[in-house]
């Protein structure tokens, strides 16, 4: 596991992949429980190796397998990881059907750490909002910034307030301002208030140059999509402001 961080951390992805795949080989063969916290970390680093190699749609039979055998022997440490990295690789490839699929198809253990539960929260409400359900979308994003860890992961609660700041605009609601005044998410969350403020204003052209501007953010965020939807949104406070 060490070497297989290390190959990961010097970008050697061409011999990450197979050492993962051995590791993953060699863990399912022992099936000992008092490895599975290690196995739950194989196959997080597992499919970290094959993400960071662009290899990452080879891994899902493999990790469909292994969480089969993880929910026969009622395994919830590595279930709920699996289930995770299952939900990150078809979000990765846009593959939400299959990802819906596969939520109402399993369950989430009860068991599972607090970390594990937040990300699983955090997938879940991008698959709702992604199909229209933007009630169920924003109840899983608050969920998951309670479940988040306070003092660390500022990049997890970061990309959490930034699809919950979307989600909560496209319910024709505004965001607390909190999210957006703390000195540690001020400078990553001042795209997504400008198109808070644009929204709220009703300011088509605020809204569009703050989509010009920051395109290439709003994708590699995952966002990108979600944010044409509210054009409507601004045109409607548009209106609602000409009216008045």
């Amino acid at each position: 596991l060490m070497a297989l961080l290390l190959q990961i951390d010097l970008g050697q992805t061409t011999a990450a992949m197979p050492w993962a795949l051995q590791l993953m080989e060699r863990v399912a063969a022992l099936k000992r429980r008092t490895l599975d916290p290690i196995a739950e970390k194989v196959y997080f680093y597992a499919s970290w190796a094959f993400e960071c190699g662009g290899q990452l749609a080879s891994l899902r039979s493999p990790l469909l397998a292994a969480h089969r055998t993880a929910m026969l022997h009622h395994n919830a440490t590595c279930q709920a990881t699996l289930l995770n990295m299952l939900l990150r690789n078809y979000l990765h490839f846009k593959l939400f059907d299959q990802a819906e699929k596969l939520l109402t198809k399993t369950t989430f253990p009860e068991q599972a750490d607090n970390r594990q539960l937040a990300r699983y929260l955090y997938y879940t409400g991008r698959i709702k909002a992604v199909q229209l359900e933007y009630t169920e979308a924003h109840r899983c994003m608050q969920q998951a910034q309670r479940k988040a860890p306070s003092s660390k992961a500022l990049g997890f609660r970061l990309t959490v307030h930034k699809l919950g700041a979307i989600v909560r605009l496209l319910l024709g609601e505004i965001p607390e301002r909190g999210i957006f005044r703390d000195p540690q998410s001020r400078v990553a969350m001042l795209p997504y208030l400008q198109l808070v403020q644009a929204v709220r204003t009703g300011d088509l052209a605020a809204f569009r140059t703050a989509m010009e501007t920051h395109a290439t953010g709003f994708e590699a965020d995952g966002n990108y999509t979600l944010i044409v939807r509210l054009r409507q949104n601004v045109i409607r406070a548009g209106l609602r402001n000409i009216s008045l």
